[in-house]
């Protein structure tokens, strides 16, 4: 008997943990089953204390509803025990599936990382190829220029060599 109401209170210390974690549908179905069996442990309570037989004694009938109506209680406790197995069982589905989560997006944010290392490497290498060719253009700038006030020059020349040589 002590052991039964062991049982019960550990029990119901387990659901009242797993209410918090647990969904509702299991929550629900453990609520239930305590219900149940609370009720069928008061039965077996009245079958226990029940006589029937003469001068106050058990009958062989008092004796067999009280085992039946203790099979039904184990029976409960199976469906409880089961219904907390599958309670805690997907506990450590979702703590494991969170870490795998925390896992995959460890993994993301250093990919991230990388490509965002790499790519600032990248536009620093270009940065500095875009100021060689500003550089470069403006040398390409300055040559150019003297290269047409040079050919202006030449041709201005060549003009007042031909308007000499034709007066």
């Amino acid at each position: 008997m002590k052991i039964i109401l062991c049982f019960l209170l550990a029990a119901t210390l387990s659901l009242d943990r797993s209410f918090a974690q647990g969904t509702v549908e299991d929550r629900k179905d453990l609520h239930d089953l305590l219900e149940v069996r609370r009720s069928m442990f008061d039965s077996y309570s009245e079958s226990i204390m029940k006589r029937s037989g003469i001068f106050g004694n058990k009958t062989k009938n008092d004796v067999q509803k009280s085992n039946e109506v203790l099979e039904l209680i184990i029976e409960t406790d199976n469906k409880i025990i089961t219904s907390l197995n599958r309670v805690v069982d997907f506990r450590k589905f979702e703590k494991t599936s969170q870490n795998y989560d925390r896992y995959e997006d460890r993994q993301q944010l250093d990919n991230l990382r990388m490509a965002t290392d790499t790519l600032t490497k990248q536009l620093d290498m270009v940065v500095i190829q875009n100021a060689k060719l500003k550089r470069s253009l403006a040398n390409f700038k300055w040559l150019s220029s003297g290269l047409l006030l040079g050919i202006g020059w030449l041709l201005l020349k060549r003009l007042t060599k031909q308007k000499k040589n034709t007066v």
